[in-house]
């Protein structure tokens, strides 16, 4: 856990020299790849500790974005208040939605949320005096002037994340959540009551993903129907697999790799999409686990050749005594 630790301050302190060295390309591309890792964390709390695979990741992304656009180009309201309504929002159609889906279980529920966010996509196409459906909504105001002040505000949200998977980590909660993973019929046996807390747990995981959007939208000013879409949803699911599901850095891992490669490599046109899927079945193979128990597995096996190689050492000295 402290190798964690450091390597996560190691991580952020690189990441925070990025406005100084990177170009502006390269700084917006931070910003997109940060904000894609930000919702893969909140879907890790539902996938990795509850155990629902969820499909609607991007529905709650769009909502806070969809919030912070018409909030402040049909009410008038300032960008930071919209920010504040933006979590309320999509806290509210989480907890919503999580009253049915959640009675489903594994694959079921995976394919109903999936169901509902292709649902919702049909929905915003077809209010387009409302959403702006493919056309979009333009001009949305920005809560900050800069690119660098957004690059921040991004890492400051995926931080704060990361702390509060960590509180719900080693707290009693997330011992619940672990428990209903492990065994939801022998939960409600233990006293736990399972539905209150899945309805919370996926509530507050949508109103997190309802702030990266607006944050998001409010940062390139612009949003259409196209943050609705299964594939976006299916980008955070698969960051937190390839990453490793139920770990703190997985959806970092998983991240870099899925929306950070593709991203890098759109030079390599008709090659990007095959080199692309050539890596992520290399990381499946490699690791089922995903990249973040990979490497605790290849921390532990150096530790042990250390030892190995210590003992031997020791036993040939004694020998040449």
């Amino acid at each position: 856990m402290k190798k964690s630790t450091y390597l996560l301050i190691a991580i952020v302190a690189l990441a925070c020299a990025i406005p100084y060295v990177a170009s502006p390309y390269l700084l917006r591309l931070s910003i997109t790849i940060i904000s894609g890792i930000s919702v893969a964390m909140c879907l890790n709390v539902v996938l990795g500790y509850m155990g629902y695979p969820s499909l609607c990741q991007a529905v709650f992304y769009g909502i806070g974005g969809y919030t912070m656009a018409l909030a402040t180009l049909r009410l008038g309201l300032s960008p930071w208040v919209a920010l504040v309504l933006s979590p309320i929002s999509a806290f509210v159609i989480g907890y919503l939605v999580a009253i049915p889906f959640l009675k489903l279980r594994s694959m079921f529920f995976a394919i109903g949320t999936m169901a509902l966010t292709g649902v919702v996509n049909v929905i915003i196409v077809n209010f387009p005096s409302v959403t702006g459906s493919d056309a979009g909504l333009r001009n949305i105001p920005s809560l900050l002037e800069t690119e660098t002040g957004f690059f921040y505000l991004e890492m400051a949200l995926l931080v704060l994340l990361i702390i509060a998977t960590r509180l719900v980590e080693k707290s009693y909660w997330g011992r619940i959540l672990v428990a209903i993973r492990d065994d939801e019929d022998l939960a409600p046996n233990l006293g736990i009551n399972t539905a209150k807390y899945k309805r919370t747990t996926f509530a507050v995981s949508a109103a997190a993903t309802g702030v990266a959007g607006a944050i998001f939208m409010s940062y390139q000013t612009y949003i259409n129907s196209n943050y609705f879409t299964v594939g976006a949803s299916f980008t955070a699911l698969a960051a937190c697999v390839i990453g490793g599901a139920g770990t703190l850095l997985g959806p970092i891992y998983g991240g870099l790799v899925v929306i950070g490669l593709p991203e890098t490599l759109r030079a390599m046109a008709v090659w990007r999409p095959s080199f692309v899927g050539a890596v992520l079945v290399a990381v499946i193979i490699l690791s089922p686990g995903g990249v973040s128990r990979g490497l605790q597995m290849l921390s532990v096996l150096i530790g042990k050749r250390r030892e190995t190689y210590k003992a031997a050492g020791s036993l040939a000295k004694r020998g040449e005594g």
